[in-house]
């Protein structure tokens, strides 16, 4: 049975982050009806906006889910939440994730649900997706930021998903289920599923 959190238990975040408003909704949203136990999170980014709901769905869910964040950028990801209710939630790798994931997907530590916010390396991207692609069972939920290629509302151009969206979209291994590309509500957010067609 799916869980659907009413409006006045979406928290509030604190901190800063590129994610918009409605982006942040849907990500949270989609965390709760996945349940995952197992979350990987590329770019953690500075501010820890994204990490704020994804660890505040793991506390609501209340599974033993776990978050693994990358990030070879100094986030302050530990500084806000390492002495908070989340801090046993999450660990935090100081290192690109293409550098870290394999040996954690080795280790038979395999995500059941990712957040890509990563480098605006279209190559890299395609890498690390290609990478997890490998490991990932029936039902993965993978959700990109920056869908949208080229300019985007606020301005920025960005080329994250140069490789990565083709790439989808001519995939047998995946389907989209939801694609946020609304000029006023988002730069581009998707959420795909791995199937069971190969």
């Amino acid at each position: 049975m799916m869980k659907i959190i009413n409006l006045h238990e979406f928290p509030e975040n604190p901190y800063s982050g590129e994610l918009l408003p409605n982006e942040r909704k849907h990500l949270f949203q989609w965390l709760i009806e996945k349940n995952p136990s197992i979350v990987f999170e590329i770019g953690t980014g500075s501010g820890g906006g994204s990490s704020f709901y994804i660890l505040n769905a793991l506390k609501q869910l209340d599974n033993n889910g776990h978050l693994y964040t990358f990030d070879p950028y100094n986030s302050k990801i530990n500084n806000l939440y390492q002495n908070t209710p989340y801090n046993y939630l999450f660990t935090y790798y100081r290192f690109r994730a293409l550098d870290k994931m394999p040996q954690l997907l080795s280790q038979n530590i395999v995500p059941d649900f990712i957040f890509y916010d990563g480098a605006e390396d279209a190559t890299l991207s395609l890498m690390e997706f290609q990478l997890l692609e490998q490991y990932v069972k029936c039902g993965c939920i993978f959700v990109m930021h920056d869908w949208i290629i080229g300019e985007r509302i606020d301005g920025n151009i960005s080329e994250k998903s140069t490789l990565v969206r083709p790439y989808v979209e001519k995939s047998n291994k995946w389907d989209i289920l939801n694609c946020l590309e609304s000029q006023d509500e988002s730069v581009g957010l998707v959420r795909i599923i791995r199937n069971d067609r190969v």
